[in-house]
C-alpha cells in the first residue's frame, strides 16, 4: 500500500508531464498552422495549373495536323508527326476523336489507296496534300461530317460502286481527272440512317465538284440518291463529263438557281 507522500509525488509528476505536453503543442501550433497553409496553397496552385492545361489539351485534341506517307509511314508507330506519319488514310482518320478537325499533310505526288471502308462521324477532314493519286477501292462513309480537298486530286480512280456515302455532310472535291471503273455507278451516294439515334443529322448535304470525268462504260452519275427523301445543294464548277457521265441521277428533281452553276436537288 503506497503512502500518502508517494501518492502526492506521483500526482505532482503527472501534472508536470501534462503541463510539458501542453506547452509543446502550444509551441508547435504555429508550425502546424504554417504547414497546413503551405499545403493549401500548393493544392490551389496545382488546381490552377490543371485548369489552365485543360483548354489547351482539349484544343490540341479537337484541332489536329497529321501527316500521311503511304511509302514510309507505319500505322503501328505513327503519332502523326512528319517523322512518324501514318501509312493508311483509314488509320489516320480513325485516330481522330469525334468532333475534331484534322488537316492531313503529306508528300507531293504520293499514291493513296483506300482498301477498307472509312467511317467518318462528326469530324472535319481537310486534305492539304498536293498532286496525289487516289485509288478508291472502298468507300468513305460520311455522317454529319465535312471532307474537303484544298488542292485538286491529280487522279481519282474509282473501283467501287459509290465512293462517298454522305448524310448531312459538306463535301468539296476539286478534281484534275476522275476515272470511273467498271463497277462505278456514282461518285457520291446520299445515304439514309433511318431512326438510328447514333447517327444524328438531317437529310441535307452540300457538294462542290470541279474537274474532268472520263468516259464510263455505263451510266455514271456524280450524285445519286437512295430511295428515301433527301436534298443536296450542288455547285459544279467547270465540270467536263465524258461519255455516259451525267451530273446527277434522274431520280433527283433539280432546280437551278438563276443562271448560276448551282442546283437544289431533291428526291
Amino acid at each position: 500500500m503506497p503512502t500518502q507522500q508517494e501518492v502526492m509525488e506521483k500526482l505532482s509528476q503527472a501534472g508536470t508531464s501534462a503541463n510539458d505536453l501542453m506547452m509543446y503543442f502550444q509551441g508547435a501550433k504555429g508550425d502546424i498552422n504554417q504547414t497546413l497553409s503551405d499545403a493549401k496553397a500548393g493544392t490551389n496552385v496545382a488546381i490552377a495549373n490543371v485548369n489552365a492545361a485543360i483548354p489547351s489539351a482539349v484544343n490540341d485534341e479537337l484541332k489536329q495536323s497529321l501527316h500521311l506517307n503511304t511509302t514510309t509511314g507505319d500505322d503501328i508507330t505513327a503519332d502523326g508527326t512528319s517523322a512518324k506519319p501514318f501509312k493508311t488514310l483509314k488509320a489516320l482518320i480513325d485516330s481522330v476523336p469525334t468532333g475534331a478537325t484534322v488537316s492531313i499533310y503529306g508528300d507531293i505526288d504520293q499514291t493513296i489507296d483506300i482498301n477498307d471502308d472509312i467511317k467518318v462521324i462528326n469530324k472535319k477532314i481537310v486534305f492539304v496534300i498536293q498532286k496525289f493519286v487516289l485509288n478508291a477501292n472502298a468507300r468513305i462513309l460520311l455522317n454529319c461530317s465535312d471532307i474537303k480537298f484544298s488542292y485538286p486530286i491529280k487522279e481519282l480512280n474509282q473501283n467501287v460502286d459509290y465512293f462517298i456515302y454522305h448524310f448531312s455532310s459538306s463535301i468539296r472535291i476539286p478534281l484534275t481527272l476522275l476515272n470511273p471503273g467498271l463497277t462505278a455507278q456514282a461518285l457520291l451516294k446520299h445515304a439514309y440512317t433511318g431512326a438510328d439515334t447514333h447517327s444524328p443529322g438531317s437529310l441535307f448535304s452540300d457538294v462542290y465538284i470541279s474537274g474532268t470525268v472520263s468516259d464510263a462504260v455505263s451510266d455514271y452519275y456524280l450524285l445519286s440518291p437512295l430511295y428515301y427523301s433527301s436534298a443536296v445543294i450542288l455547285v459544279p464548277r467547270s465540270v467536263a463529263m465524258g461519255v455516259n457521265v451525267t451530273l446527277y441521277d434522274p431520280l433527283y428533281t433539280a432546280l437551278q438557281i438563276g443562271t448560276e452553276s448551282c442546283y437544289l436537288l431533291g428526291a
